[in-house]
């Protein structure tokens, strides 16, 4: 699907450039499924790499990826947080949920990043949401396929601003307003061009960067 290769490109950016600012951090690339992120962005050795998904997921994507110097799979799910006691928290951080937390009740995600941004000290969290437009139009199909329910629906970016104090927005940009978008044929980007003048359509899934400092530093 085109949408989620902007939509991982697109984080492949924001995090490309806190590295760049960063060269000795920790990533922490929650529910990360087959993600080749790791690899196709290929950090310096000094950052640490963790990718995080159930049990039955890291196993399978053991088969296709292998540990190295700096990269590490761990078997979790990723709402028992007790994994996070594993992860250095004396480095900025990079933190991303990327198809994730839709998955979550709203609860759960306000502790979810609670829980992180008061273990780091300071870093930069990207993660998607979705419209009630989106989760509506693609309940049935993703139920079949999947049998997964998203929970948490987004339709005005300042309720996530609102779930902890220590979050800033740096950023909200929608699919559809990516630059990326220009890439891609002209047969796929002509009638999304038409329909993303709809504001439910084009709201259907942005993007969200955010920064947190919590000023506590763990040794």
């Amino acid at each position: 699907n085109e949408i989620m290769v902007i939509r991982a490109k697109q984080i492949d950016d924001w995090l490309e450039e806190f590295l760049k600012e960063n060269q000795r951090a920790v990533i922490l690339n929650l529910g990360c499924g087959l993600d080749t992120r790791a690899f196709r962005i290929n950090p310096p050795s000094d950052v640490i790499w963790y990718d995080v998904d159930y049990p039955d997921v890291i196993e399978l994507r053991k088969l296709f990826f292998s540990s190295r110097a700096g990269y590490h799979m761990l078997s979790s799910d990723v709402k028992d947080l007790r994994w996070l006691e594993c992860i250095p928290s004396d480095q900025p951080v990079m933190i991303i949920a990327e198809g994730l937390l839709e998955y979550f009740s709203e609860d759960e995600v306000k502790m979810l990043l609670h829980r992180l941004t008061s273990y780091f000290p300071y870093g930069q969290i990207a993660f998607d949401v979705m419209n009630s437009f989106a989760v509506k139009s693609g309940k049935d199909r993703l139920k079949e396929s999947t049998g997964a329910v998203h929970k948490w629906v987004v339709e005005d970016i300042q309720e996530v601003d609102q779930l902890d104090s220590k979050l800033h927005r740096i950023e909200s940009l929608s699919v559809f307003d990516s630059t990326y978008m220009e890439k891609l044929p002209l047969s796929v980007r002509f009638p999304y061009s038409i329909l993303r003048r709809i504001p439910r359509f084009k709201n259907m899934m942005r993007i969200l960067l955010y920064k947190f400092e919590s000023g506590v530093i763990r040794l």
